[in-house]
């Protein structure tokens, strides 16, 4: 077993990871419910 890297050419640079892809645009919140007010039971109560 000879010493690592003492023979043959030193091992390529590590590739770079390419970028992750962007993130998908937020999709937009889904209208209230009829005659919910917009809000749950906790904002109805107030």
């Amino acid at each position: 077993m000879g010493r690592a890297g003492a023979a043959g050419p030193p091992p390529p640079p590590p590739r770079r990871p390419p970028p992750p892809p962007p993130p998908p645009p937020a999709a937009p919140p889904p209208p209230p419910a009829r005659g919910c007010g917009g809000g749950g039971p906790a904002s109805r109560r107030a």
